[in-house]
């Protein structure tokens, strides 16, 4: 039977979670034999068939993926049975990752709703290495006893963690949709220091505010974060220069960038002798002139491929503990008032005003600070999604 809509479906970046190599002496990877994996997202845009993609980036050897299913997720790890689908690549239930492959799935025949919880499920057989993940996934995944339980409605829980193992994105099938808004950047795009199991990052409230405006969800919203990235070198995931057209170029349907990148690259120059990445790390000092040629770099590569670019000021960090930011605010400074005025984006969202402290403006206001005083607070998270103006995407 022909499908009489499929030459009118098209496919949305919906969901995604960026890969990063997994750096030793911080969180260590889930040790695993013969297990499944059952990982929970919540998407944007819902559509009428899905495709999951697997990443293996950063590995040194290839991965087997012996069964993949997916369905609509229920609370603790729980399935709704009725919406379970296996998941085919090239036809195939299993499938093997080659050393740093990424793959996309068949379509998924599963219509989904905006903004539908969604529960992956791997079975990993063997003892399998991984290279790379998604270290601030802020959702508990499950780990199950040995066997293939992707099937399962539920499952003994033999371990949780809160990273995103080999998912990287979702994308949906949708007749109706505008386009796909990817947002790109650091830790604050990344949801760091938010409520774990809640979607308070910034662009998760962002597709909650399009989807209270539209009554249905016009565009999708992908994450593009990584918390510790830098735009100009790489030490927590590869740099954003190199990482952009894998992360946002590869999403389909992607109409809009929003570019929020920098603060770590001006940040961790003055980093503390004793930090974790003092001996990885690239600590020669970065000026504003440096951030700006680098933005600079992204509008232009997402110009030549047609995306409209939003740029979004950098928040306060005065007083955060991960570096001397007194050293660095001043660029930080010149790197906005460039943002505001230069006339490098198509718009611009003031970040910076939104967040800081009137009566000290180079700190975050105290009802948006996490405590840590460079992250945002879940309100501050929420705070920065209303500070978008929704007019920028009609």
């Amino acid at each position: 039977m022909t499908d009489s809509g499929a030459e009118r479906r098209h496919w949305f970046g919906s969901w995604g979670a960026s890969s990063q190599p997994i750096a030793p002496g911080f969180v260590d990877p889930p040790s695993l034999e013969e297990q499944t994996v059952r990982q929970v997202v919540r998407i944007s845009l819902g559509g009428s068939q899905l495709r999951l993609k697997l990443s293996n980036a950063h590995s040194s050897a290839p991965l087997i993926i012996g069964a993949a299913r997916i369905a609509l997720a229920r609370p603790d790890g729980a399935i709704q049975p009725d919406s379970d689908r296996p998941v085919y690549f090239s036809e195939a239930n299993s499938v093997t990752l080659r050393q740093s492959e990424s793959m996309v799935s068949d379509p998924i025949d599963l219509k989904v709703p905006d903004r539908a919880r969604l529960a992956i499920s791997l079975f990993l057989p063997g003892k399998p290495s991984f290279g790379a993940w998604h270290a601030t996934g802020l959702q508990t995944a499950y780990l199950s006893g040995p066997g293939d339980h992707t099937g399962d409605e539920t499952f003994e829980v033999a371990g949780t963690f809160q990273q995103r193992l080999l998912i990287s994105g979702i994308e949906v099938a949708s007749e109706a949709a505008k386009g796909t808004i990817v947002c790109f950047g650091d830790s604050v795009t990344d949801g760091s220091a938010s409520t774990p199991d809640t979607d308070r990052r910034w662009p998760d409230q962002l597709a909650e505010r399009l989807a209270e405006r539209d009554g249905k969800l016009a565009y999708g919203v992908v994450n593009a974060g990584i918390a510790g990235n830098r735009l100009l070198r790489d030490v927590i995931g590869t740099r954003g220069l190199k990482r952009f057209e894998r992360d946002v170029l590869s999403v389909p349907g992607a109409k809009y960038l929003t570019l929020l990148h920098g603060n770590n690259d001006l940040g961790f120059p003055y980093m503390p002798d004793d930090s974790p990445l003092a001996e990885s790390a690239d600590r020669s000092p970065v000026k504003a002139a440096d951030i700006i040629a680098g933005q600079q770099s992204i509008v232009a590569m997402a110009r030549e491929k047609g995306l409209k670019v939003v740029g979004a000021t950098l928040p306060p960090f005065i007083g955060a503990p991960f570096f001397d930011a007194a050293k660095a605010d001043g660029e930080r400074l010149k790197t906005n008032e460039w943002i505001r005025h230069g006339g490098a984006f198509d718009a611009v969202i003031d970040f910076d005003a939104a967040l800081r402290d009137p009566a000290n403006p180079s700190a975050l206001l105290p009802a948006y600070d996490s405590g840590d005083h460079l992250h945002p607070s879940d309100a501050g998270y929420r705070k920065m999604a209303e500070t978008v103006d929704l007019a920028l995407f009609p």
